[in-house]
């Protein structure tokens, strides 16, 4: 174990931040999964039709389907409300799950104020600006909580849409009940991580030395909420 714990030693940051990464990165694969289940109950499909279709699409273009779609069918306006919400959700967790992995490291962060400390994320915007993000572990941690949450809460959903659309196949959508509030505990909507424009880059430092060097550096910060 103790010659596994330090690799990769390319990298010299926390271990346990970069294994709230793959903890991130892991939690969504579900959490899309999930949408896929969503995509089939609501559009009716089998697995292959789900397939052929759902992994051709981006995002977007699937949460649009869905929202449309869901705005033409007959299912309950109770679960088209929760659906639609676990939508608003997906997308916030698939936002952070997205700036998360194409992210560089840019070093460690921290807080002169009170000591905590974190990494510091770097990405680029489509307009070609650099942005970063001064992130802690507790905030990587919730934002693998929270897709967690949002996957049980989506299985909860499907099941509900699933029941509805046999109901209705048999002429008995009168008979529908959602299941109970006990067994389908609504989220808080996920935070979303506070990316901004950098501090001015640190003179003297070749451009093309600054992704060999970034991991090693450590910067000092305020007190500010980076979240």
């Amino acid at each position: 174990m103790a010659e596994s714990t330090s690799w990769p030693n390319y990298l010299p940051l926390p271990r346990e931040d970069i294994f709230a990464i793959g903890v991130i990165a892991l939690s969504y694969g579900r959490l899309e999964n999930m949408l896929q289940a969503m995509f089939a109950a609501v559009i009716h499909l089998n697995q292959f039709q789900t397939q052929a279709l759902f992994h051709r699409m981006g995002n977007r273009p699937r949460l649009d389907a869905l929202i449309d779609l869901l705005g033409k069918t007959t299912i309950p306006q109770e679960v088209k409300d929760l659906t639609i919400y676990f939508l608003d959700g997906f997308e916030v967790c698939a936002d952070n799950r997205h700036f998360v992995m194409h992210s560089s490291s840019g070093g460690l962060h921290v807080n002169r104020s009170d000591g905590t400390r974190g990494l510091i994320l770097e990405r680029y915007s489509r307009t070609g600006n650099k942005l970063e993000c001064y992130v802690t572990l507790p905030q990587l941690k919730t934002i693998a909580d929270e897709m967690h949450a949002f996957t049980i809460f989506g299985a909860s959903l499907v099941t509900d849409i699933t029941n509805y659309a046999t109901l209705l196949s048999h002429g008995q959508a009168q008979d529908f009940q959602p299941l109970p509030s006990t067994s389908r505990e609504k989220p808080p909507r996920p935070t979303t991580l506070n990316w901004r424009s950098p501090d001015p880059a640190t003179p003297g430092i070749p451009p093309a030395a600054l992704p060999l060097i970034s991991p090693y550096r450590v910067r000092e910060h305020g007190s500010e909420d980076d979240r």
